[in-house]
């Protein structure tokens, strides 16, 4: 279960041509951790909260590891989503490059949960500035 997307152009803007389809109730993605967060859902605040609340998420996660999405929130996160057990033959082949030799499941896992997150929420805090109209329906 979930939240439906719907993302409206207002006055002329152009129609957004990319698949959003929706996000998961579970823990892992930019609405997830604004109600994580925040204890809000962004189908309740004004596109101006939501703004605050998205560059909030934003500042939370580049925190890293010190901040409230640290690696175990990350690792627990994962153990809810269906791809938990792909996520460590992902880590199989990830662990020998360069970037990640220094990292355990468990930093790569919290860096992996951060960067998708933060990526997803500075793409709606764009479209929120935009002036689009979001919808969420669960």
């Amino acid at each position: 279960m979930g939240w439906d997307i719907t993302i409206t152009p207002q006055n002329g803007m152009p129609e957004v041509d990319e698949p959003i389809l929706g996000v998961s109730s579970c823990l892992g993605n930019f609405y997830s951790c604004i109600i994580f967060m925040a204890k809000k859902q962004l189908q309740d605040v004004s596109n101006k909260k939501a703004i605050n609340l998205l560059n909030d998420l934003i500042k939370e996660l580049d925190k890293g590891n010190d901040g409230i999405f640290s690696d175990k929130i990350a690792v627990d996160s994962d153990k809810q989503w269906s791809q938990g057990q792909e996520s460590r033959k992902d880590w199989d082949h990830y662990k020998w490059l360069p970037p990640y030799q220094n990292h355990t499941y468990e930093t790569w896992t919290g860096l992996r949960f951060r960067e998708r997150v933060r990526k997803d929420a500075l793409r709606f805090l764009l479209y929120y500035k935009a002036g689009y109209k979001i919808d969420y329906k669960w």
